[in-house]
């Protein structure tokens, strides 16, 4: 098979097609494990979390690094950048990084203070239209990081305030989703005129022992208004939650997305889900971080050889982290990962 671009290579996996190598990608690198992997000093104080400013356009990883170059060491086949609306929440610093602390929405009367810009002003996306002008000549696939609109709600109110709100006030969270999906399903209309390959929307919803809410009011309160932003996605996309989802798997299937990540290894058996989905859906993971974090490149190796083995057979797969390249992540165990993508990914792979 001919060598492909990184580009071709991730197009063609979201497609569930087969191409020359198992693609590998990451959704977010913290920024400290960016600067390690490249010997750079730490910063003192990290860069603001996504969603602090009234909106953020930038490179979804850390901002104190060139990516291009972070993405050549470790031989990333995409990049992606972020595009989301402030969330009203707290945040504190504690050892190098942003925590959040607390919701600033509690009571309908909180509502006011939320105050979006226009999203169908042209000037918001400057910025991504300036560095995918940058990033288009690396020939890497480039994706638009976005929440489908319950990440905002969950982390402006906290998870106490919503629970309680669920039952004592359910018109607040409605009003909350409805301002959230109204404005990023308007946003993804400019985001899929860029020069965007991909979206990978990430909207946590489910603990490692199932999810977070009842199926019940995912199903009638979640699923109707993410609607309104998938039905605007004009490109492929991948769906990003932690945790056990499988309880609502019917109903994330049919929101249509190319791709799930990352499918938790705690909480999901990925063989599994491969037998039952993996003819419709590209599983994009799940390289464990405990592995990545504390194992040894040899440990890494045999779990990423395993994983690709067991999975990539008939194409449909994207190599992952089981979250994202945390600042716990040892660099040579990263490594370890990227060099057995490239060994064991090439195809043809026999099934195992």
């Amino acid at each position: 098979m001919a060598k492909m671009t990184s580009r071709e290579r991730v197009l063609k996996a979201l497609n569930h097609e087969i191409p020359d190598r198992v693609p590998y990608m990451e959704l977010y690198i913290d920024e400290d494990f960016g600067l390690r992997t490249l010997n750079l000093p730490s910063r003192a104080v990290p860069s603001p979390m996504s969603g602090s400013a009234p909106v953020t356009v930038a490179y979804f990883g850390g901002q104190g690094y060139d990516p291009l170059v972070l993405a050549d060491v470790l031989k990333l086949d995409g990049l992606c950048l972020s595009i989301q609306p402030r969330i009203y929440f707290q945040t504190r610093v504690s050892d190098g990084q942003n925590f959040v602390t607390g919701g600033l929405i509690k009571r309908s009367q909180d509502l006011k203070i939320i105050d979006l810009p226009d999203p169908d002003d042209p000037g918001i996306y400057e910025t991504a239209r300036q560095l995918l002008a940058q990033l288009r000549p690396s020939n890497l696939a480039l994706g638009c990081f976005i929440n489908l609109g319950s990440d905002p709600v969950v982390l402006s109110m906290g998870w106490d305030a919503l629970s309680y709100a669920l039952y004592d006030d359910p018109q607040l969270v409605e009003e909350l989703f409805d301002i959230y999906t109204s404005w990023i399903a308007r946003s993804v209309r400019h985001i899929c005129q860029l020069d965007f390959d991909f979206i990978w929307a990430g909207d946590d919803i489910a603990f490692k022992s199932g999810p977070m809410v009842s199926p019940r009011v995912f199903r009638s309160l979640f699923i109707p208004y993410w609607q309104r932003v998938v039905n605007e996605i004009k490109l492929p996309w991948i769906f990003h939650t932690d945790g056990n989802f499988l309880p609502v798997l019917d109903d994330l299937l049919a929101l249509g997305m190319n791709a799930l990540h990352p499918i938790e290894p705690e909480a999901v058996d990925i063989v599994a889900l491969k037998r039952r989905i993996g003819d419709r859906v590209t599983l994009v993971g799940n390289i464990e971080i405990n592995t990545l974090s504390s194992g040894t490149p040899q440990d890494v190796e045999k779990l990423t050889r395993e994983t690709i083995l067991q999975i990539a057979p008939g194409g449909g797969f994207i190599l992952s982290s089981s979250n994202s390249l945390t600042r716990s992540c040892k660099v040579e165990n990263v490594l370890a990962m990227v060099r057995t993508c490239h060994q064991y990914g090439q195809y043809p792979i026999e099934i195992q």
